[in-house]
């Protein structure tokens, strides 16, 4: 088996992908063309990254043929990392660090068509497999995972802040006030109906749970003491405007 010749670039490539690539195969890859390249034993290499010796010599074969490309093909994704250059690998890390807005694409999220759009009008580079763009896409630190939602009524954070910190501004005086009590109020529902979950049982077979239909409710109000921290809870027959005043009053009573 010949030992791989690696110049410093595919060194530095080779240990990147050991570190950070999200397939086992092209880690494992990696760490055999890096341990054998400092002429470590074949067999010791094997063991190490748990193949037999002959796949090591179909990986010297292809790497000797295609270089980094050989290291990011078959089960991996087909994903040909080779064809970017260094330069044009910094520029995709760039860009895939933020969100693509109007400079580069018109959207708020990254997926596959539009970075797909993105390197084929840039680099005129088209991958045959999704992965290999999931790739690129870990690659440059990013996760799939969903995004947290946001209610459109909400104010934004900064606007909710400034705001909480005048409210408290404009209850100093009020709190210091022995004579004065200050309440925050806010309502809650509870809920109770049925809910059918999976289940494991036997195949091609039906199962059926009797469940009560009906749906029961219970809304509350509750007043938090700011001087005391004390919490009282009322029971509420509706939640409307005629409802917790009768509360309101019931607390000033």
């Amino acid at each position: 088996m010949r030992t791989p010749q690696l110049s410093d670039e595919e060194r530095r490539l080779l240990k990147e992908y050991k570190a950070k690539a999200p397939h086992k195969l092209v880690v494992k890859k990696a760490e055999a063309l890096l341990l054998l390249s400092r002429d470590v034993a074949p067999e010791i290499v094997a063991e190490f990254v748990d193949r037999e010796p002959s796949t090591l010599v179909d990986w010297m074969t292809d790497w000797h043929q295609q270089r980094m490309a050989s290291l990011l093909t078959g089960h991996a994704g087909n994903l040909n990392r080779g064809f970017l250059t260094e330069e044009q690998r910094a520029t995709v890390n760039e860009v895939l660090s933020q969100p693509p807005g109007d400079e580069y694409l018109p959207a708020q999220f990254w997926d596959v068509p539009k970075l797909d759009h993105w390197l084929s009008t840039t680099f005129n580079i088209e991958y045959a497999s999704n992965s290999s763009y999931h790739f690129l896409l870990r690659m440059a630190g990013l996760s799939f995972h969903k995004p947290e939602k946001f209610d459109r009524r909400r104010a934004d954070e900064k606007a909710i802040d400034q705001r909480v910190k005048e409210i408290r501004e404009e209850l100093v005086d009020p709190l210091a006030d022995e004579n004065t009590l200050v309440f925050a109020a806010d309502e809650v529902r509870i809920d109770q109906e049925a809910v059918v979950r999976k289940a494991w049982y036997e195949k091609n077979t039906k199962t059926v749970l009797k469940v009560d239909r009906k749906t029961a409710s219970q809304s509350f109000i509750g007043f938090l003491n700011q001087n005391t921290g004390q919490c009282l809870p009322l029971r509420l027959e509706w939640q409307n405007s005629a409802t917790i005043l009768e509360a309101v009053q019931t607390l000033v009573g």
